[in-house]
Formats: structure tokens, C-alpha cells, sequence
């Protein structure tokens, strides 16, 4: 049973060559294929090369500057695996510590062993997290990590995609696209006996926040186009906290005003209560009591990123 890692990067100089040795030492042994779609401007390219001279089953595809779901489709019409799992570029020294790819290999091979029932086409899995010394970090991870199963698949057999996988245009919100996609092909469901291993580097900046989810509002319109329902929900979510910081500073004239932003930070604990015992167990309740103010940060710098992307297309 091959496996196929299809890796997207742009400008990834710094962290590709950990991402790339990362996968090569957890799919030691295995019959697997790297797949990296490249369009960058900086030096990814050449070191990416450096690794497919030394091992014949990593290959560079030039992609074709239309963003990460293009990329994805693009290292998806070039697989030759019958299983597909999609990694990220922006690897970190830290993810080669011996327990992080013992954890991963791990999971990989759980996830290996689901796909041996041939009528499996989508495996899920539950998941973990590696602690780091940020608490910016930690708390992130927190808020993200579905410690239960995941609600989105982490692999896919090939075959049950019908066509690639990803729509056309939509840059982010692609997780979510493929997995509706496949989810409505799919004979059968597994989950994976092993957790997948969450980790946010400790590098992760409060910078790298906003302009991440600045990002992420700027290109959500195409898939809000296409699943209505579900980018109406992320959106007016995102604008309800906006909007109770909006109206924050009223509370100096009326209290009432600060009620919005209170019941927004109620419901984020709420939300993550489940993850209460977890993070108690794992020694990280301040940064599961830190949830609330990363939450805001995201959902205030989306808002804003979507604003942005709806007045750029006006002007087109």
C-alpha cells in the first residue's frame, strides 16, 4: 500500500528541509512518495532538490501560482500512492526530537493499518498535543486540537476522490472542501488507534497570528461561495466577537455595553471545557485559561481580513 505526502510550500527556506526529514524518518521503511509543489521566490527550490538527488522518492513539482489548493491539486494529479495524506512546508528543529517522530510513525502506521479494509476511504483520528514552552502557543494548539477525533479526516484513499480534490479558487477553507467532497463518496469511515500529534513551534508570534488570519478573511469569500451555510456561520461568528470589542469602550458609559464581550469569552470557555481535565493533566490550565484572548485576536483579525477581500473585489 504506497503512500502519498503532498507538501505545498512557497518561501519555506527555513523550515522545509526539517518538514522533509521529518516524514523520511517516520516513513522509514514504508513505500511512500514526497510530492512538493513549489512556487516560491527564495531558496525552497534548491533545497528541496538537494533532498530528491539523495532520495529517489521525493519529487519537485513547479506549481502554478494560484495558491495552496491549486498546489494540492496539482501534487495530487502527480501521485502515484493509493493512500493520500497533505503535510505542511513550515517544519521546525523541534520536529525532529526523537519522541515527536516516534509519535508520528506511530500514528502513520495506525492510520496504515485502518486502510488494510479495503472498503475504508477515509480514516479520522483523535488527537494530542506536544507542549512548548509559549504560552501564545500552547493556548492556540488548545483552542484547535480536537482531542477526541477530528471533525476533518487526516487521510484519504485516492480513489475516493471523483476529480481533483479541491474546488477551483478557494485558497482557504481547503481542508474543509476535500473532506466535504469525500465524505460524500465514501463506503466506509475509520478512526486511527493512535492520536495525531498537534505542534505549534514555540517561534508561533502573536505577528504571525494577524497576518495569518488577516489572510485567511482576505481568501474566504470563494469558499463561503461555494458551502454557504457553513462559511455564513464561521463569518458571523467571527463577526459577533469583532463586534463586541467594537463595542467595548461604550461600557464606560453603560455597562450593558461590555455584555457582548463577556459572553463571548463565557462561551469560548465553554466551548473548551472538555479540554479542561486534559490541560489539568498535562500541567496547562493557564494557557487553557488564556484561550479566550487568542480567540479574540483570530476572529478580530479575520473579520478585518474579510472586509478587506470584499472591497478589493468591489474594485475589480
Amino acid at each position: 500500500m504506497k503512500l502519498s505526502i503532498i507538501m505545498p510550500s512557497k518561501n519555506e527556506a527555513e523550515g522545509i528541509a526539517y518538514a522533509l526529514e521529518s516524514w523520511i524518518r517516520v516513513c522509514e521503511g514504508l513505500d511512500y512518495e514526497i510530492i512538493v509543489v513549489d512556487d516560491s521566490d527564495d531558496d525552497t527550490p534548491n533545497i528541496v532538490r538537494k533532498f530528491v538527488k539523495k532520495h529517489k522518492n521525493i519529487k519537485l513539482i513547479n506549481g502554478e501560482r494560484k495558491g495552496v489548493g491549486a498546489a494540492r491539486n496539482l501534487g495530487f494529479e502527480h501521485s502515484t500512492g493509493e493512500i493520500i495524506i497533505w503535510s505542511d512546508a513550515d517544519g521546525h528543529p523541534e520536529s525532529l526530537r526523537k519522541e515527536l517522530i516516534e509519535a508520528k510513525r506511530k500514528w502513520l502506521l495506525s492510520v496504515l493499518e485502518c486502510f488494510e479494509d479495503e472498503k475504508v476511504d477515509i480514516v479520522f483520528s483523535p488527537g494530542d498535543m506536544w507542549v512548548t514552552n509559549s504560552l501564545l502557543a500552547n493556548a492556540c494548539t488548545i483552542a484547535r486540537v480536537d482531542f477526541d477525533i477530528s471533525s476533518i479526516a487526516l487521510a484519504y484513499r485516492k480513489s475516493v476522490f471523483k476529480g481533483l480534490p479541491i474546488s477551483e479558487g478557494i485558497t482557504v477553507g481547503e481542508d474543509m472542501d476535500m473532506f466535504l467532497k469525500a465524505l460524500r463518496n465514501a463506503r466506509k469511515k475509520a478512526v486511527s488507534k493512535e492520536p495525531y500529534l498537534v505542534f505549534y513551534p514555540s517561534l508561533l508570534s502573536l505577528r504571525e497570528i494577524v497576518s495569518s488570519h488577516l489572510w485567511y478573511g482576505r481568501e474566504y469569500l470563494p469558499f463561503m461561495r461555494k458551502h454557504i451555510r457553513r462559511g455564513l456561520i464561521n463569518v458571523c461568528g467571527c463577526f459577533a466577537y469583532f463586534t463586541a470589542v467594537l463595542l467595548l469602550p461604550l461600557s464606560l458609559i453603560n455597562w450593558i455595553f461590555a455584555m457582548p464581550f463577556i459572553i463571548g469569552v463565557i462561551a469560548e470557555y465553554a466551548r473548551q471545557r472538555k479540554k479542561f481535565r486534559i490541560c489539568k493533566s498535562k500541567k496547562l490550565l493557564h494557557a487553557w485559561f488564556f484561550i479566550p484572548i487568542p480567540a479574540y485576536i483570530q476572529r478580530i483579525a479575520f473579520s478585518l481580513g474579510f472586509i478587506e477581500g470584499l472591497i478589493r473585489r468591489k474594485r475589480v
